[in-house]
């Protein structure tokens, strides 16, 4: 796995990442929290360490399943990018 660092910043991150919406979204079949769990540890010991999520991957699922694969300390060894405000309004 190849590495890049992020500028201007000490972190580090796999080149190739773990796209959270394949596992909470149901778009690609549906899998428990330990089925997505296990293919994200999968992935980790592969050497992926960047997984990317929204809060409306799942409405909400995303997060949560990342929050079970890598609970406590296991989260130091990811970077988690995480997106936010996606979503329809209400016309005023």
């Amino acid at each position: 796995m190849r590495y890049r660092r992020l500028a201007g910043t000490d972190v580090e991150v796999s080149e190739i990442g773990f796209g959270v919406w394949t596992v909470s979204a149901g778009w690609w079949g549906a899998y428990s929290d330990d089925e997505a769990a296990a293919l994200m540890h999968r992935a980790h010991e592969r050497g992926v360490t960047f997984f990317d999520t929204a809060d409306t991957y799942g409405s909400g699922r995303g997060e949560t399943i990342l929050a079970h694969a890598f609970p406590g300390s296991a989260r130091d060894g990811i970077v988690i990018g995480a997106k936010f405000g996606h979503g329809q309004r209400e016309p005023r």
